[in-house]
């Protein structure tokens, strides 16, 4: 599967676009995201909000692709593995 950043994989990544919250624990600011897509080691999300590598972060899925219920949210902890700043899109940077 060609990628723009191609990347060694685990896990398949699957699309799946969602609204999403994402709290920086350190500073405890909330921010809007986007999910584009997941697999079982993690998700990609967009946001103009500036995490580090390394933040801690609370994410709050609108429509998780991990859960077959619909309308209800849900929450994971999750640590920024990798940042990149983006310039054909509606957000600042891309995250994995």
């Amino acid at each position: 599967m060609a990628t723009p950043y191609p990347e060694n994989r685990n896990s398949t990544r699957f699309d799946h676009f969602s609204p999403l919250l994402i709290k920086d624990l350190r500073s405890g600011e909330i921010y809007e995201a986007r999910m584009l897509n997941y697999s079982d080691d993690g998700i990609y999300f967009e946001s103009n909000g500036e995490f580090q590598q390394g933040t801690k972060i609370y994410i709050c899925i609108q429509k998780s692709p991990y859960y077959q219920s619909t309308g209800i949210l849900k929450y994971f902890y999750g640590e920024v593995i990798w940042r990149r700043e983006l310039i054909r899109s509606n957000s600042n940077y891309g995250y994995g």
